[in-house]
């Protein structure tokens, strides 16, 4: 995972250089939005075809009581979050933009082995010069229905859109990675999106996730609904828990929190992700005198989650009952209590496990035996 961008940003005009009121909300507050696909490949592969047909990414994306991103936010958020994907086809065929460039081009540069390769300082231009060919190409032929709601929340750019790349990596932190990023590109951050910005319908996107669709079926990155949940919960603000530089040896959530593992099937994120990042869960409970307290498995309402303020500043233990049940929940490594730290002060595990000080910088912390 690489550059990942979280917050919010003032919408402004670029032509006139003037604040747009908007009546905004942040996009893990509203109910629903469309999500726009595109696939890409490039210009030496003509003959490029995805593991799987187009029935198979609808499905993956959209489908109705199975394994889907869909279904799998509906159960996760206790139905507050609809996501419905459009993916353009011609006759039930995939339809992909073809870029004008060899994928050697969006390959890292080496002398020898790949000179026409992008270098460091060039990463942004290439890769958002890639997006906007292809979003060009999209709404040049009006493959996205003009009656489609691209902006629910009113924030001046598109909810959603996502990007299905041809064959395989190369490499962590690299281009052809899976990745939420933004198209900075073409984004004052003063004074909104430039001129040249891409759009479709008119509406032009900021926010985006970039995946590989593999050159066959036993890609170990191909993209999947595991992929497509950790890359949304990016979207709807939700950082990493896994470590980016240091103590990578350490896990501090394992398997029990979709942003640091995300098997093909994935399970709920942690109830502290769910209330902070994705506010589907309007309140914890404190608990703060003696008692006996029941949870019940978090999966089954947003009710199912108690904290206990440990005395150290704005840290905290969450409790929450997770059960080894259900299509989401199945993989989870047991059924039991799970008892975790806290720091909202930290956002995210990137920077974990502690600095110069020997203080913790995770944010969240899993008690295991």
């Amino acid at each position: 995972m690489k550059k990942i961008f979280i917050g919010t940003v003032l919408i402004l005009s670029a032509l006139f250089g003037s604040f747009i009121e908007v009546d905004a909300a942040y996009l893990n507050e509203v109910d629903s939005f469309n999500n726009i696909v595109i696939f890409i490949k490039f210009s030496d592969e003509e003959t490029y075809t995805a593991p799987y047909g187009y029935q198979y990414y609808v499905d993956m994306f959209n489908g109705v009581d199975q394994l889907s991103i869909r279904d799998y936010y509906l159960e996760a958020t206790y139905n507050q979050l609809e996501i419905n994907s459009y993916i353009p086809d011609n006759n039930g065929q995939i339809i992909y933009y073809t870029d004008i460039y060899p994928r050697s081009n969006f390959e890292p540069y080496d002398s020898v082995t790949n000179p026409s390769g992008y270098r460091e300082n060039e990463w942004d231009s290439v890769e958002h010069g890639l997006l906007k060919r292809a979003i060009d190409y999209v709404d040049q032929n009006n493959l996205i229905p003009d009656t489609m709601d691209l902006d629910v929340n009113n924030d001046g750019e598109m909810d959603s859109i996502t990007f299905m790349v041809s064959g395989e990596d190369s490499g962590w932190n690299t281009l052809l990675w899976p990745h939420k990023w933004e198209l900075s590109t073409y984004y004052d951050y003063n004074y909104g999106f430039t001129g040249s910005a891409p759009s479709i319908n008119g509406v032009s996107p900021l926010t985006y996730t970039f995946e590989l669709l593999g050159d066959d079926i036993y890609y170990d990155y191909i993209v999947n609904v595991g992929v497509l949940a950790h890359e949304t919960f990016h979207l709807l603000s939700a950082p990493d828990l896994y470590h980016y530089y240091s103590y990578l040896d350490v896990t501090p959530v394992g398997d029990w929190g979709l942003m640091e593992s995300n098997g093909d099937i994935p399970s709920h994120m942690l109830g502290y992700m769910k209330y902070r990042y994705g506010t589907w869960i309007d309140q914890v409970t404190e608990l703060n005198e003696t008692g006996t307290y029941t949870l019940y498995p978090l999966q089954d309402n947003p009710n199912n989650i108690y904290k206990v303020y440990t005395g150290f500043e704005n840290e905290w233990i969450y409790l929450e009952y997770r059960d080894q049940d259900g299509l989401y929940e199945s993989n989870l490594p047991d059924t039991g209590l799970l008892v975790y730290r806290v720091n909202p002060d930290i956002d995210g595990n990137d920077a974990g496990s502690y600095d110069d000080l020997g203080n913790s910088t995770d944010e969240v912390w899993i008690y295991r035996p």
